[in-house]
C-alpha cells in the first residue's frame, strides 16, 4: 500500500468518526460526541483536523456540564 493511499484511507476514517461525533453531538449525546471527537482526533490525517477534533470534544464537555447545570 502506498504511503498516498494510506493517507487517503486514514482520511476517510477520519470524516466517517467525525460524522458520527456530529451525529451524537446533534442528539445531545455530548458525552458519547466527545469520546468519539477524540477518537477523530487520533486517526486525523492533518493538524488542524486533530485541533478542530480536540476543540468539538472540549465543547460537548462543557455542553455536558451545562446540561447538567439546567436540569437541576
Amino acid at each position: 500500500m502506498s504511503s498516498e493511499s494510506v493517507r487517503t484511507h486514514e482520511c476517510q476514517a477520519y470524516y466517517q468518526i467525525a460524522n458520527r461525533a456530529l451525529q451524537l453531538e446533534q442528539a445531545a449525546e455530548y458525552t458519547m460526541a466527545a469520546k468519539v471527537w477524540a477518537n477523530a482526533q487520533s486517526v486525523s490525517c492533518n493538524a488542524l483536523n486533530q485541533y478542530w477534533s480536540e476543540k468539538r470534544a472540549e465543547f460537548c464537555l462543557k455542553q455536558k456540564e451545562r446540561s447538567k447545570i439546567l436540569c437541576q
